[in-house]
């Protein structure tokens, strides 16, 4: 993966994490996404489910997680065509959103910012850099 698809996965990641999407279904649309092998096929999957999941989901919460899912994916992956590299970066946003729940990072990424536009300050980008940053490095051991 490029630096590039860290920067989206982290963006899809607090995305889904700040509207408060389940990682659980983030994770079953993955699965869907690797079995079918299609970028077009997975995202009408996502409006399927959208558009007649009451027949097999009982809570509008759910719903809500898919149009969330389907939102982050038509705004961050609209220009990935090959669904590998796509399976590649929801995988890292699904690990990237555990890890931001763990740790509280949106959390305190938005009470940071906040507490600048209280100030008229611009929000402060240095977490994600760093964050980006350790992944980087994370991948370029892993290849040597």
């Amino acid at each position: 993966m490029e630096k590039k698809d860290f920067e989206v996965a982290h963006e899809i990641a607090r995305q889904l994490v700040s509207d408060d999407t389940d990682v659980n279904e983030a994770s079953k649309a993955l699965e869907y996404l690797i079995l079918c092998e299609d970028k077009n096929e997975f995202l009408v999957f996502l409006r399927k489910i959208i558009d007649n999941g009451s027949i097999v989901i009982r809570s509008d919460q759910t719903l809500g997680y898919y149009r969330n899912i389907l939102r982050a994916c038509n705004t961050h992956l609209k220009d990935y065509n090959n669904y590998k590299d796509m399976a590649n970066v929801l995988g890292w946003a699904i690990r990237l959103m555990r890890y931001y729940r763990a740790s509280g990072y949106i959390a305190n990424a938005e009470k940071t910012i906040e507490a600048k536009d209280d100030d008229k300050q611009k929000p402060d980008q240095k977490g994600s850099s760093y964050l980006g940053n350790l992944l980087m490095d994370a991948m370029k051991k892993k290849n040597k």
